[in-house]
């Protein structure tokens, strides 16, 4: 029921994302084939794609069958119409569908090869036309097994998109009943013709497509660490890099540090070696991005090999954070999300046992994961923000003092709810509420948001109705009617919430609010396949606003459901 912004339906922009079932285009001047490499699949991120894949563009295939979600800098061209599987097979808890934007609701959908069976009941493949602007991206293919196992696999080809495509790249698909993300490394500008050939499966498919531009990592947390330290990495090299002196630089750093572990001047000069290597690579990504493309595997690999072998010599010091932050930004560099969201992991639990150890109310420790959780929210890295948000909030309530604790609380929820990671700070807030008694009125009213932004609807609704009586007759409450009349349409109760519309369009007729409410109504009955409401919904809509938005809105709901009425007809 989430409103994609508007652009994301009409804007044309660089990157655009299609299915056709050939392809055609103008001959013109020759140029260099394009850069496209093969890099590891992913099988343990799985549905859980916000705030990992899709930071250009996304195409959700099927996912509002008979069309499909877009979203960032992906354009759509609608004469090529893809043939949309929507399942209703059970979702909620199963990690391999797809989350939809909203980070609220998974929905089992995908493209399915369009077009007639040949004479020997072969159905056709699949073909994705993908154009990738200038510079290095990360084009990523997410496939799983829908509404029953039945072992597809697929071969999957990468062509030029033109009149004589020329293949670029050769590689399989499969083993993804639990859902495995299938990744290039494309230096654009590309026009590009990916085919999943079906082999011996039943049907060609795939559920997502992603665009994220691929470069070398931010390294703020790590800069950050050393300020002022004695942990300082070799000053930026300026002109050309030689990457093979850096690597061997570090690798004689390391062998070192793991001959004599517990010596401080060889932890400094093994982080500072390391430091530099890392440095050298970013460089090699902005001044020679084709190598970068072909070797970013071996470049970040070998830095996660070394750290690793680092961290089992190293316990406990200044050196171990710095090595785990290293280790984190080889692991994202490689797009190895797993070992990036590890990596975080075992670096917030090492700073939450040194922060419960000190003699201090609020050491050094507990600063840096205010740090991290507020830096990794500010980045969109949600996955890695949450893990160490939480341990803040754990340590927050434990060392500060109630009041302390509340308002450090307070500042990370009004964050986090700008960056979508809420429910460790809700969860927080509301232990904070049970140790030390309830919160104020402003407080309940940021956990509601917390939890509502969390997709928690009863526990949001719980906070909204307590805070309703203290709010005035103004904007703000009519929110928190419309908060609380999505909240029941999230849980099914229709009728609670046009109860609370009701209210709503009673008490503030003609405004802004009403025609937002009747809009969320509409758009739950489309969600729900009641076409017949959700026509009449949006008819009333496009009658009694005056918002040319909403008027857009509804007659593009209004052409949906006449579309899916032709579909359905014998």
């Amino acid at each position: 029921m989430s409103r994609l912004p508007r652009r994301m339906m009409v804007h044309v922009a660089a990157a655009a994302i299609a299915l056709s079932a050939g392809w055609s285009a103008a001959d013109g001047p020759k140029e260099a084939a394009p850069t496209v490499v093969a890099l590891a699949d992913d099988d343990q991120t799985r549905g859980d794609w916000i705030g990992i894949y899709g930071s250009y563009a996304y195409v959700l295939c099927g996912m509002r069958s008979p069309e499909s979600l877009y979203g960032g800098a992906a354009a759509w061209d609608a004469k090529q119409t893809p043939k949309a599987l929507l399942s209703s097979a059970p979702a909620a808890e199963d990690r391999s569908v797809l989350m939809e934007p909203s980070g609220l609701k998974r929905t089992p959908a995908s493209w399915i090869a369009n077009g007639e069976p040949d004479a020997q009941g072969h159905v056709p493949d699949l073909y994705i036309k993908v154009s990738v602007p200038k510079g290095p991206f990360l084009l990523s293919l997410y496939f799983f097994e829908i509404d029953w196992p039945q072992y597809r696999a697929y071969r999957i080809r990468v062509l030029t998109d033109e009149a004589k495509p020329v293949p670029l790249l050769t590689t399989r698909v499969d083993n993804f009943l639990k859902g495995k993300y299938k990744r290039f490394a494309v230096l654009g500008p590309a026009k590009l013709l990916v085919v999943v050939g079906r082999g011996r499966s039943p049907d060609a498919q795939v559920s997502g497509i992603f665009l994220d531009m691929l470069g070398a990592p931010d390294t703020q947390l790590f800069d950050s660490a050393v300020a002022g330290s004695i942990f300082l990495p070799a000053s930026p090299t300026h002109g050309s890099v030689d990457l093979v002196q850096a690597e061997k630089s570090a690798k004689e750093a390391l062998a070192c540090l793991i001959a004599a572990p517990e010596e401080v001047p060889l932890q400094e000069d093994y982080v500072r070696q390391e430091a530099a290597f890392i440095k050298a690579v970013e460089a090699s990504a902005q001044t020679e991005a084709e190598a970068y493309c072909r070797n970013l595997e071996s470049l970040w690999g070998a830095v996660e090999d070394r750290t690793v072998s680092a961290l089992s010599v190293l316990h406990g010091n200044t050196a171990t954070l710095l090595v785990h932050l290293l280790n984190y930004y080889a692991s994202q560099g490689r797009c190895n999300y797993g070992g990036a969201r590890q990596a975080i992991r075992e670096l917030v639990d090492g700073l939450s046992v040194e922060a419960k150890s000190s003699v201090e109310r609020w050491p050094r420790q507990a600063q840096l994961l205010e740090d991290y959780a507020t830096a990794l929210m500010k980045h969109g890295r949600h996955a890695e923000a949450e893990i160490a948000l939480r341990a803040f909030s754990t340590i927050c309530l434990d060392l500060e003092t109630a009041d302390a604790s509340k308002e450090k609380l307070s500042h990370m929820g009004k964050l986090a709810l700008r960056a979508d990671v809420t429910l460790p700070v809700a969860e927080a807030l509301s232990e904070w509420e049970r140790r030390h008694g309830a919160l104020s009125t402003d407080d309940r009213l940021l956990l509601g948001n917390l939890y509502y932004v969390a997709g928690k609807n009863d526990k949001a609704l719980a906070m909204y109705e307590a805070v309703e009586p203290q709010l005035k007759q103004d904007r703000p409450h009519r929110w928190l009617l419309i908060a609380m009349m999505t909240a029941d349409l999230r849980e099914n109760r229709v009728g609670e919430a046009t109860a609370i519309f009701n209210r709503l369009s009673t008490t503030y007729p003609h405004t802004a609010e009403v025609e937002e409410g009747q809009y969320r109504l509409a758009a739950h009955y489309f969600d729900a396949r009641e076409f017949d409401k959700a026509k009449q919904c949006f008819m009333e809509l496009r009658k009694s606003s005056l918002s040319t938005d909403y008027q857009q809105m509804a007659d593009e709901y209004l052409g949906r459901i006449e579309q899916v009425a032709k579909l359905q007809k014998p």
